[in-house]
């Protein structure tokens, strides 16, 4: 009742009171009020709602890609697996093989034929992987460098075990008669087999040599000047001075080629003439073997020259050679479609059968037999010197 007076008397006096506001005596809070709060709070919840669907994913590595992509969202180095489908952390486009974490990347692998690039004769061409580079053959061993630059080495092992390869990383190879040399990635200077103290190489850096196997060695220097080394029997060890640009020993002389193509040979020259270059020829590269020398002339013909049996002198007319080896008995070359042909000595059978059975990378000959690299770097060797010589290890 007192309620209902005070409501009077504010009409009386000209007042009014809003809905939901409490009055003298009323709590506030009536059931609107109440609803409207109940309303307030359902509000509030879809907004609260509406929040968390805004909230993003964790991120735990900070690596920017949420957990539910992330490789890993504990390490910021694995990534998205949408990039890096293996989880190895090497992207889809760097990955030899993204479904295989153990695969190798293509830094490793350029060709990604499953061959590390550092022993990879060809890492951008995937049906050649790891083989052999270079292949030479002396009078009772042969010896050959993998891409990797690692020396092999096969024949008779008399006479200093002249068929156990150094343990070395070689960047060339020369292989004599007796012994065989290598520089190594510095351009020191390396020999193995038969050597006497005189054929020990001397000191320095070269960038090229070539030894005979008998009893010298020549090498080139930096500066393009000849230095030899051995037995200085009929003036084998007395290089010309001057630049040159390529050295090849024989048996028991050598010869050079200067920039301009000239050729000059010293050593022992009778009976056959082995140091008398022909007269007006300008060679693009030259061979020096046992008795004779071959070489390429810069018009692309094969001349050869000194002592003239079983047609050694004789090349294949027609035949655009890219590079020759001369032997004791025989001399092979190679056509710049990778051909081989060899002529002279046949009755040693080191030519036969060979012409057009395969295309090789480098070939060598010696007395009795020769080698050759094909062009999935795989070694073959043929003649009549037999095993072990013919047999070179299975791996090669």
């Amino acid at each position: 009742m007192r309620s209902v007076a005070l409501i009077a008397l504010a009409f009386a006096m000209g007042c009014t009171v809003k809905e939901g506001e409490a009055g003298p005596g009323r709590e506030a809070g009536t059931d609107e009020e109440q609803g409207d709060d109940t309303n307030s709070d359902a509000d509030a919840d879809d907004s609260d709602t509406a929040a968390d669907s805004d909230v993003p994913e964790p991120d735990l590595d900070e690596d920017g890609v949420p957990a539910s992509e992330d490789c890993s969202d504990e390490d910021p180095t694995l990534g998205a697996r949408s990039e890096d489908a293996d989880c190895d952390g090497t992207t889809t486009t760097d990955d030899c093989d993204d479904t295989d974490p153990d695969s190798l990347t293509r830094l490793e692998d350029g060709d990604c034929d499953g061959v590390l690039s550092a022993e990879d004769c060809e890492d951008d061409n995937p049906l050649v992987g790891a083989g052999l580079e270079v292949v030479g053959t002396g009078s009772f061993h042969g010896c050959a460098l993998d891409c990797a630059g690692t020396p092999h080495c096969w024949g008779i092992p008399i006479e200093d075990d002249r068929s156990e390869a150094p343990d070395l990383t070689l960047k060339s190879l020369s292989v004599g008669v007796y012994n065989s040399c290598g520089l190594d990635l510095d351009g020191n200077a390396h020999c193995w087999g038969s050597l006497p103290a005189d054929l020990s190489p001397p000191e320095g850096e070269f960038i090229q040599i070539s030894t005979s196997g008998v009893s010298h060695t020549c090498g080139l220097r930096p500066d393009k000047t000849i230095e030899c080394w051995g037995n200085n029997f009929d003036g084998r060890l007395d290089a010309p001075e001057g630049e040159f640009e390529s050295i090849t020993a024989g048996n028991h002389h050598t010869c050079a080629l200067n920039a301009a193509g000239e050729a000059q040979c010293w050593g022992l020259d009778y009976p056959y003439g082995r140091t008398q270059v022909p007269a007006g020829v300008l060679w693009a590269s030259l061979d020096a073997g046992a008795v004779i020398n071959c070489g390429i002339t810069l018009g692309g013909d094969v001349l050869c020259w000194g002592r003239d049996v079983l047609d050694r002198l004789v090349p294949y007319a027609g035949v655009n050679f890219e590079s020759i080896s001369v032997g004791g008995y025989h001399s092979c070359g190679l056509d710049f479609a990778g051909q081989m042909y060899c002529w002279g000595g046949d009755v040693h059978h080191d030519a036969e059968g060979l012409e057009g059975s395969f295309y090789a990378t480098s070939a060598s000959a010696s007395n009795s037999f020769s080698c050759a690299i094909d062009t999935t770097r795989r070694l073959h060797c043929w003649g009549t010197a037999g095993p072990p010589m013919t047999t070179p290890p299975p791996e090669l």
